[in-house]
């Protein structure tokens, strides 16, 4: 009978183990870092949902934030490209990057650069890795590094504005 159990609780465990996300983060700053200094945050892709989010965690931990002073999108050309197979036509739409400058720029100490991926969230609810790079302007040296991962599936997953909050908390020092 004690041979039944043994399987039966590496199974359990192998389940369970599966099934909860375990997340890992770090951050690092140089002594150089001040948290009192103004960030910008730049985002080349035009869809980002995460940007605006980002700024509001900084600002609700008193970090001044400059905005971009660029408005970046794509526009559709009007023409696409025509494809033709043996029975098939189809138009590929085609757009052009537009820049439009808002307002003249203003200097800032650090520039934020940031990548994730939501895994198999679909929602973009969570991510499965996080990394952000605070830049100094004036060096070019990263001053500060965090790095958020977790697992795509199972329970216990932390969500965007949780990790957000967990970055800018850093960054503040708190």
């Amino acid at each position: 009978m004690k041979i039944f159990y043994v399987p039966l609780i590496l199974t359990a465990l192998l389940f369970f183990n599966s099934c909860l996300s375990i997340s890992n983060k770090s951050f690092v700053r140089s002594p150089d870092y001040d948290p009192d200094k103004t960030v910008k945050i730049v985002a080349i892709n035009t869809n980002d949902v995460i940007l605006g989010r980002l700024e509001h965690h900084l600002l609700e931990k008193g970090i001044t934030v400059v905005s971009d002073n660029y408005l970046r999108g794509a526009v559709p050309t009007g023409m696409g490209i025509t494809m033709q197979s043996s029975d098939t036509t189809y138009t590929i739409p085609q757009f052009h990057p537009v820049t439009l400058e808002l307002f003249q720029e203003k200097p800032t100490d650090y520039i934020l650069r940031y990548e994730y991926d939501s895994g198999l969230s679909t929602n973009k609810r969570s991510f499965s890795y996080f990394n952000a790079r605070l830049i100094n302007t004036q060096t070019g040296v990263f001053d500060a590094s965090f790095t958020f991962t977790q697992g795509s599936l199972g329970w216990n997953k932390l969500d965007v504005d949780m990790v957000l909050s967990m970055f800018a908390r850093a960054l503040a020092g708190d």
